[in-house]
């Protein structure tokens, strides 16, 4: 009994506020109520979001997870411009091959190498740095928050591998006799040996 006499003068004091216009233009006022706040998280942290809210700027967790989905983006990128242009320097370098001599097989080959190299380097950085940016995210965001699954390094390296592969080559051809390798192609076998040297396969 005493907490309805208690509510009914709270709402009449609330109803004398509105009539006198004592809440009208408050912050906030017309938006939606932010009831996802995270309880768990410091009173100081939640604080300083609702500053940070308030200001337009958006908390420390938001700008990392846009820098995980930014991360993820720029790997997928580096993979598919990988696989294209994997593929148009294998056709020019099997185009080279087919009328070069041994020291300029090696040449393009050398080249070919120094390149797959490069673009597999640069795929393997993108993937740790997604993973940094995940950790990251995961020490700043709330429990609510939407989790994300850092990646695989070694099973991502090894579909790169399956779609960004180097010249193929069959292992039959190292026994063909010499007189034959211009028409069998001998010469690009031994190239893709050279090539698994360079790159260190």
């Amino acid at each position: 009994m005493p907490f309805d006499f208690v509510a009914h003068v709270a709402e009449g004091h609330i109803q004398e506020a509105i009539e006198q216009g004592k809440l009208d233009n408050l912050p906030g006022q017309g938006k939606p109520l932010n009831l996802v706040e995270d309880a768990s998280l410091p009173s100081h942290v939640r604080i300083a979001n609702r500053v940070l809210g308030n200001a337009g700027i958006a908390p420390e967790w938001i700008q990392n997870r846009q820098q995980v989905l930014d991360e993820r983006k720029a790997s997928e990128n580096a993979l598919q411009k990988a696989i294209r242009e994997n593929r148009s320097r294998k056709a020019r370098l099997q185009a080279l091959l087919e009328d070069a001599t041994a020291k300029q097989a090696e040449a393009y080959m050398s080249a070919y190498a120094g390149w797959h190299a490069a673009a597999r380097r640069n795929y393997l950085e993108q993937l740790q740095s997604v993973n940094t940016a995940i950790l990251k995210y995961c020490m700043t965001a709330p429990t609510t928050a939407e989790p994300f699954t850092p990646y695989n390094i070694r099973a991502e390296m090894s579909r790169y591998d399956e779609f960004v592969a180097g010249p193929d080559a069959s292992p039959d051809a190292t026994s063909l006799p010499v007189q034959s390798a211009a028409k069998t192609g001998t010469l690009r076998i031994a190239a893709r040996f050279l090539y698994q040297r360079l790159s260190g396969e």
